[in-house]
Protein backbone atom coordinates (compact mmCIF):
# COMPACT_ATOMS: atom_id res chain seq x y z
CA UNK A 1 0.00 0.00 0.00
CA UNK A 2 1.54 3.36 -0.99
CA UNK A 3 2.12 5.94 1.72
CA UNK A 4 0.75 9.39 1.09
CA UNK A 5 2.52 12.29 2.74
CA UNK A 6 1.46 15.90 2.75
CA UNK A 7 3.87 18.48 1.47
CA UNK A 8 3.90 21.98 2.97
CA UNK A 9 1.90 23.26 -0.01
CA UNK A 10 -0.84 20.66 0.72
CA UNK A 11 -1.12 21.84 4.32
CA UNK A 12 -1.14 25.49 3.21
CA UNK A 13 -4.00 24.76 0.79
CA UNK A 14 -6.06 22.85 3.38
CA UNK A 15 -5.58 25.25 6.29
CA UNK A 16 -5.84 28.29 4.00
CA UNK A 17 -9.26 27.47 2.56
CA UNK A 18 -10.46 26.12 5.93
CA UNK A 19 -9.59 29.32 7.78
CA UNK A 20 -11.05 31.50 5.02
CA UNK A 21 -14.28 29.47 5.13
CA UNK A 22 -14.53 29.55 8.94
CA UNK A 23 -14.02 33.31 9.13
CA UNK A 24 -16.48 34.08 6.32
CA UNK A 25 -19.09 31.45 7.20
CA UNK A 26 -22.12 33.76 7.51
CA UNK A 27 -21.46 35.04 3.99
CA UNK A 28 -20.67 31.57 2.58
CA UNK A 29 -23.93 30.14 3.89
CA UNK A 30 -25.84 32.64 1.77
CA UNK A 31 -24.42 30.96 -1.37
CA UNK A 32 -25.40 27.41 -0.37
CA UNK A 33 -28.41 25.29 -1.20
CA UNK A 34 -30.56 24.30 1.78
CA UNK A 35 -30.95 20.52 2.04
CA UNK A 36 -32.67 19.88 5.37
CA UNK A 37 -32.92 20.97 8.98
CA UNK A 38 -31.51 19.21 12.02
CA UNK A 39 -33.75 20.12 14.89
CA UNK A 40 -34.55 23.75 15.58
CA UNK A 41 -31.01 25.08 15.29
CA UNK A 42 -29.28 22.85 12.75
CA UNK A 43 -29.08 22.96 8.99
CA UNK A 44 -27.62 20.77 6.23
CA UNK A 45 -26.45 22.61 3.13
CA UNK A 46 -24.74 21.92 -0.19
CA UNK A 47 -21.93 24.27 -1.17
CA UNK A 48 -21.66 25.27 -4.83
CA UNK A 49 -19.31 23.46 -7.19
CA UNK A 50 -15.93 25.12 -7.52
CA UNK A 51 -15.76 26.38 -3.93
CA UNK A 52 -12.69 25.10 -2.08
CA UNK A 53 -14.14 23.60 1.08
CA UNK A 54 -13.98 20.34 3.04
CA UNK A 55 -16.85 18.71 1.14
CA UNK A 56 -19.96 19.68 -0.78
CA UNK A 57 -22.56 18.69 1.87
CA UNK A 58 -22.03 19.95 5.44
CA UNK A 59 -24.13 20.33 8.59
CA UNK A 60 -24.05 23.29 10.97
CA UNK A 61 -25.45 23.50 14.51
CA UNK A 62 -26.09 26.85 16.22
CA UNK A 63 -26.88 27.88 19.80
CA UNK A 64 -29.85 30.00 20.92
CA UNK A 65 -27.99 33.21 20.05
CA UNK A 66 -27.08 32.10 16.52
CA UNK A 67 -23.42 31.29 17.18
CA UNK A 68 -21.97 28.19 15.55
CA UNK A 69 -21.29 25.43 18.09
CA UNK A 70 -20.71 22.36 15.87
CA UNK A 71 -19.96 21.69 12.23
CA UNK A 72 -20.05 18.23 10.62
CA UNK A 73 -18.06 17.50 7.47
CA UNK A 74 -15.88 15.02 5.63
CA UNK A 75 -12.39 16.34 4.86
CA UNK A 76 -12.39 14.94 1.32
CA UNK A 77 -8.96 16.34 0.48
CA UNK A 78 -7.45 14.20 3.28
CA UNK A 79 -9.39 10.93 2.91
CA UNK A 80 -12.90 9.55 2.63
CA UNK A 81 -12.33 8.36 6.20
CA UNK A 82 -11.52 11.87 7.51
CA UNK A 83 -14.96 12.51 9.02
CA UNK A 84 -15.22 14.99 11.87
CA UNK A 85 -17.29 17.22 14.07
CA UNK A 86 -15.74 20.65 14.55
CA UNK A 87 -16.66 22.39 17.82
CA UNK A 88 -16.39 26.18 18.20
CA UNK A 89 -16.45 27.80 21.66
CA UNK A 90 -15.30 30.72 23.81
CA UNK A 91 -16.61 33.41 21.51
CA UNK A 92 -15.23 36.91 21.92
CA UNK A 93 -15.83 40.22 20.19
CA UNK A 94 -12.61 41.56 18.67
CA UNK A 95 -12.77 45.01 17.14
CA UNK A 96 -16.52 44.63 16.59
CA UNK A 97 -16.39 41.13 15.05
CA UNK A 98 -17.19 37.92 16.95
CA UNK A 99 -14.72 35.02 16.78
CA UNK A 100 -14.57 31.57 18.34
CA UNK A 101 -11.36 31.55 20.36
CA UNK A 102 -11.38 27.77 20.78
CA UNK A 103 -11.84 25.19 18.04
CA UNK A 104 -11.45 21.46 18.23
CA UNK A 105 -12.29 18.60 15.91
CA UNK A 106 -13.26 15.10 17.03
CA UNK A 107 -13.45 12.11 14.69
CA UNK A 108 -16.93 10.83 13.78
CA UNK A 109 -18.21 7.37 12.96
CA UNK A 110 -21.43 8.00 11.07
CA UNK A 111 -23.56 10.26 13.26
CA UNK A 112 -21.64 9.29 16.42
CA UNK A 113 -18.91 11.67 17.61
CA UNK A 114 -15.96 9.79 19.10
CA UNK A 115 -13.77 11.13 21.92
CA UNK A 116 -10.74 10.98 19.58
CA UNK A 117 -9.24 14.46 19.06
CA UNK A 118 -8.07 15.33 15.57
CA UNK A 119 -7.25 19.03 15.98
CA UNK A 120 -7.29 21.67 18.70
CA UNK A 121 -6.68 25.36 18.00
CA UNK A 122 -6.78 28.47 20.19
CA UNK A 123 -6.85 32.01 18.84
CA UNK A 124 -5.06 34.48 21.10
CA UNK A 125 -4.07 38.11 21.02
CA UNK A 126 -5.12 39.36 17.63
CA UNK A 127 -6.81 42.43 16.20
CA UNK A 128 -8.92 42.96 13.12
CA UNK A 129 -8.10 45.70 10.65
CA UNK A 130 -10.55 46.49 7.87
CA UNK A 131 -9.29 48.45 4.89
CA UNK A 132 -11.68 49.67 2.23
CA UNK A 133 -10.29 50.68 -1.14
CA UNK A 134 -12.48 52.57 -3.55
CA UNK A 135 -11.40 52.39 -7.18
CA UNK A 136 -11.47 55.66 -9.06
CA UNK A 137 -14.04 55.85 -11.85
CA UNK A 138 -12.52 56.13 -15.28
CA UNK A 139 -13.04 59.56 -16.78
CA UNK A 140 -15.63 59.72 -19.53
Amino acid sequence: MPRWKWRPVDAAYFFGYALANYLSLPFLLSSTRFVSSRGQRGVVVDFPDGLDTHCRRQAFHFDDTGLLVAHDYDADVISRFAVGRHFSAHYEAVDGMVFARSRHVLARLGAWTTPLPVLHAELRGFTVTVTVTVAARPSE
